[in-house]
């Protein structure tokens, strides 16, 4: 299944093997926030050889541009035989436009696609690859890594809900539950409501073993 969505958005001349693992070999961070009323994806990977992966990078994104896989749905205007004309939704794939923005100096790389309200936006940054779908979130993502005195790692909470949990695991997941929830609340049939209320952020740790996967789960209630 993963090699075929490969094959749908980069095409064959992109491998799992040569050109899109070796970029998961180091750290990683995967991020959904909201923002402006959008939300928007943030995913940040530690590169082993930012100069070869660089290369890798804009391979990728090439192959993206030229498969032009992210469709969508366009009222087209079709011709019959007899002559007449209709209107018909057909799904038709969006054009992937490619530039670069300056911000504060550090240049940006953009993939548009089409009249979609997200992108495509990435940068690195020493041995970091940033990647968002919302330019305000890259612009973010610059300014805590040129500056890290307003980063998550200063906050209270990642002391009270996180750091305990990375102590100890390989890898964690943190939900802020009130947020999601708050975002959703009119939505909610009121027995939902009143079950995830009292919540406030979930935080989840894993460990990898060759003979298995344990876990640890922190949750905060009110």
């Amino acid at each position: 299944m993963l090699r075929a969505q490969k094959n749908h958005y980069f095409g064959n001349e992109i491998t799992l093997e040569e050109d899109i693992y070796p970029l998961l070999e180091g750290e990683y961070a995967f991020a959904i926030t909201e923002l402006n009323e959008n939300l928007g994806v943030t995913i940040l990977l530690e590169l082993s050889d930012p100069i070869r992966d660089k290369d890798n990078i804009e391979s990728i994104a090439d192959s993206f541009i030229r498969k032009s896989a992210i469709l969508a749905p366009k009222v087209v205007e079709v011709e019959l035989e007899d002559g007449t004309t209709l209107e018909e939704i057909q799904t038709v794939p969006e054009e992937i436009t490619r530039s670069t923005e300056d911000y504060h100096g550090y240049e940006i790389s953009v993939l548009k696609v089409g009249e979609m309200p997200w992108g495509v936006y990435y940068i690195i940054i020493d041995s970091t690859l940033a990647v968002t779908t919302q330019k305000e979130q890259l612009q973010n993502v610059i300014d805590l890594l040129t500056d890290s005195s307003g980063s998550f790692r200063n906050d209270p909470l990642y002391n009270q809900s996180i750091s305990p949990v990375l102590r100890t695991t390989d890898e964690v997941m943190f939900v802020d539950i009130a947020h999601f929830f708050k975002s959703v609340k009119e939505e909610s049939p009121q027995w939902v409501s009143s079950y995830i209320e009292p919540f406030s952020y979930l935080s989840t740790g894993k460990n990898y073993f060759k003979d298995g996967i344990s876990t640890i789960h922190y949750i905060k209630i009110d």
